[in-house]
């Protein structure tokens, strides 16, 4: 028994195809399947309408192709060949779909394909765009009383010859239609249902990049729906519903009315911070730019905290500033073959509820917590604590001095070891910022720090750019920099935490597009 196991496992690797629907927009429908192939898949083969954010979960070491981009101009039978090669050569592939496979996504004819060579292959179903987008906008694509059926129709099929559908049972019973790809199908879809019988009052929307914070509705009937589309000069992709059941979107929408809904605001943060505040701003409708300017990594020389780490017995109080001081620190710890048990009986203290989650990862509870992110409020954290020892403050190489300071005013010594540093992103694409900046359309930009600050304005090429944008930013350290720099600040965020930054944001962006 054992020989042969040993003689399969000295075979060729093993690789899997997965068909993965990414859903229509909206990066948090896909499903929790799909996510998790993602991180470990080793080659990504998306669509342009998948979106785009998806891929950044994906590992460093994949091979990502997005099929539509201008540079990889990647054919279907490119596509099938590449994913049959690769999944021979014993990798894990992930064909990312918009919306759903099987559903007008040509899943079926990649599945067939890889069944004939003899691939291994699995069907992740995705969120199709019919349920998504009419969901987004307040439809319900089957109510008691307004319709028990749903047709999906690919908007080609009112090209005059095609002859795959027959319009006259949609036109005359009570059943939602919905069309897929019907921008520039939708006068003939409209005339096939008139001809065939359809009442011409039947109300209809069309809905544009549904499930995206750039999400347009427009709403008529059969008999004016065309004109209006060409009036609101919507843009693909777009879905149209049609039916008894686009009444109900008068009561029940609920997406569009969001208080940020339709605002974009620029992110800047570091490669690995300001996902807090991306998500937030979706959650109220905004379309989050982000806009990564520093990396994190490790210091120049570990001497510093290599001599803090021999005495380590002897500090009573550690306390982390960042997520980052959590993660390298502890890196450097267990490099050196340190138990975690050597940190019992200390203060843990943290900056807000993400350092709090980096110890709780590595196992660890922190006894003091900072609501407010900030050095300024950790030291208000920490008045009432007694600290009978030094403390130990692991910090990045450019970290502020305010705690330091504050712990030395009690007669409390200090250690402040670097074990982190931030260095620009030489990379850092600003176009689409700075795009939206010269376009107006930009509405608003946070800044975390002064750092951010300082590369924020060297992206954009100095700060005039932003003389006509909002400006929110997390504490007056920051606020001073960007003053420093040139720039208007118009928030600053009380507490000091990104969400209070973010809640700050709502009347002011609120103000502005009433004005735009």
């Amino acid at each position: 028994m054992t020989a042969c196991y040993a003689l399969r496992m000295s075979g060729p690797p093993q690789g899997r195809v997965f068909l993965v629907g990414a859903g229509p927009g909206d990066p948090g429908l896909i499903t929790v399947r799909g996510d998790r192939l993602l991180r470990t898949a080793d080659v990504v083969i998306a669509d342009h309408l998948a979106p785009a954010r998806l891929l950044t979960h994906v590992k460093s070491t994949a091979e990502i192709i997005v099929r539509g981009e201008r540079r990889r101009g990647i054919t279907q039978d490119e596509i099938i060949v590449k994913m049959i090669d690769e999944a021979r050569a014993g990798k894990q592939v992930v064909r990312l779909k918009g919306g759903d496979p099987f559903v007008f996504g040509r899943g079926g004819e990649e599945a067939e394909a890889l069944a004939r060579a003899g691939v291994a292959f699995e069907i992740v179903p995705g969120v199709t765009a019919a349920i998504a987008a009419s969901a987004y906008a307040g439809i319900p694509l089957t109510h008691r009383g307004a319709a028990g059926a749903v047709a999906f129709i690919t908007g080609h099929e009112a090209d005059k010859g095609a002859g795959h559908v027959d319009w006259t049972p949609l036109a005359m019973g009570a059943t939602t239609i919905v069309l897929y790809m019907s921008l520039e199908h939708l006068d003939g879809a409209v005339g096939k249902l008139l001809d065939a019988g359809r009442d011409p009052t039947t109300p209809v929307a069309v809905i544009s990049h549904g499930t995206r914070a750039t999400q347009r509705t427009v709403t008529g009937m059969l008999s004016d729906i065309g004109e209006k589309v060409k009036q609101a000069q919507l843009h693909p992709p777009a879905l149209t519903v049609i039916g008894e059941v686009v009444r109900l979107r008068e009561r029940i929408a609920w997406f569009e009315k969001r208080p940020l809904f339709g605002a974009h605001v620029l992110v800047t943060r570091s490669t690995d911070n300001g996902q807090r505040t991306i998500e937030r701003l979706e959650a109220l409708g905004a379309e989050a730019i982000r806009l990564s300017l520093l990396r994190d990594e490790r210091p120049v020389s570990w001497d510093a905290l290599d001599s803090t780490l021999v005495q380590l017995g002897k500090y009573r109080l550690i306390a982390f500033a960042s997520n980052n001081a959590v993660h390298y620190f502890l890196d450097r710890f267990f490099e050196l073959d340190h138990d975690v048990r050597e940190l019992a009986g200390k203060i843990l203290a943290a900056v807000g509820g993400m350092t709090e989650q980096a110890l709780i990862h590595s196992g660890m509870r922190a006894d003091v917590v900072a609501k407010e992110a900030s050095a300024e409020g950790l030291a208000r954290a920490l008045e009432g604590i007694v600290v009978d020892g030094p403390a130990l403050l692991p910090r990045a190489e450019e970290g502020r001095d305010e705690l330091r300071q504050a712990l030395l005013q009690r007669n409390i010594a200090v250690d402040a070891p670097t074990v982190y540093r931030m260095v620009p992103v030489a990379e850092a694409e600003a176009g689409p910022a700075r795009a939206l900046l010269e376009s107006g359309e930009l509405d608003a930009v946070t800044v975390g720090s002064p750092r951010v600050a300082e590369a924020l304005v060297a992206a954009l090429g100095g700060p005039a750019i932003l003389s006509d944008t909002i400006v929110a930013c997390i504490g007056p350290t920051t606020a001073d920099a960007l003053r420093g720099l040139g720039v208007r600040v118009d928030l600053i965020a009380e507490p000091r935490t990104f969400d209070a930054m973010v809640d700050g944001l709502i009347p002011l962006v609120q103000v502005r597009r009433a004005r735009r």
